[in-house]
């Protein structure tokens, strides 16, 4: 079961949620139900949204301005999945593109601001 307030998974019997205190109100299992995959078609959509801005991050990674927030979001998102209970493949794949993407845009910045300093011309 869980609590109706914060999601937090609440043990059986239980007359408080132990994350945020809000009385233990039982439903019937269909609410239940609805509640869960509202909760998992959410999580399905992160998982999504963080792999298509780990795979954009890698391409444009020469891109600093644009690979280094969608780097970065691919992972926020990929990690919200996690916390949701999704570990579905895409969201591990936001994880691995997002966090390739965001390498390679500092190895670019470390490249260019290396040449600058060997350059005198």
């Amino acid at each position: 079961m869980f609590c109706i307030h914060c999601g937090e998974k609440i043990l059986d019997g239980a007359s408080f949620c132990t994350k945020c205190g809000a009385k233990v109100v039982f439903t019937e299992t269909f609410g239940q139900t609805k509640q869960q995959e509202s909760q998992q078609s959410k999580a399905t959509g992160f998982a999504v949204a963080s792999m298509i801005l780990g795979i954009i991050s890698i391409l444009i990674c020469a891109v600093m301005f644009f690979s280094l927030p969608s780097g970065i979001l691919g992972i926020v998102f990929s990690s919200k999945c996690k916390k949701a209970g999704n570990n579905s493949g895409m969201a591990k794949a936001g994880m691995i593109t997002g966090t390739v993407g965001l390498c390679l845009t500092v190895l670019n910045l470390m490249l260019c601001t290396f040449r600058r300093m060997t350059c005198w011309w």
